[in-house]
């Protein structure tokens, strides 16, 4: 994307800037809300909160964990935060990555020291069971020296 020639201006359309354009995403749109549609956003939730709660209701038991996020449905959907004591939360994402190829966000910020973890619709089973294999083994090992 590039910037506006002068983003300072009061030219509105300053925001007309597209620089290159991702066409293929654009192309998606109406296959995207197609997809969303049939599923419904009832069932599509019901989907997501039961992903995030397997796997959180197994991690939650590992030494060490800190969840960050409520089990209970009014407070969570799909994603939910863990990390565990002397972890910090860039070292469990990049043990994730570089043992299990799972991608997840860290958050450090005032309290939390964690990673994000947020599955979607299309995740499966065994992924989510990957997670755990790798949560366990993060909560078993020692964290990286130094950190």
């Amino acid at each position: 994307m590039l910037s506006a020639p002068v983003p300072e201006s009061d030219d509105i359309r300053k925001f007309e800037n597209l620089g290159t354009r991702n066409m293929a995403a654009e192309m998606a749109i109406g296959a995207a809300v197609d997809f969303h549609n049939v599923i419904g956003a009832k069932r599509k939730e019901a989907r997501l909160r039961y992903l995030k709660n397997y796997w959180l209701e197994k991690a939650i038991k590992l030494k060490g964990a800190q969840v960050c996020t409520s089990l209970k449905p009014q407070y969570s959907c799909a994603l939910a935060n863990i990390g565990f004591e002397s972890w910090k939360a860039n070292d469990i994402e990049a043990r994730l990555y570089d043992k299990q190829k799972i991608h997840c966000t860290s958050i450090i910020l005032e309290k939390i020291n964690g990673v994000r973890i947020t599955p979607n619709v299309y995740t499966n089973m065994y992924d989510m069971n990957l997670l755990v294999k790798g949560l366990t083994e993060v909560s078993q090992a020692m964290p990286p020296i130094g950190k």
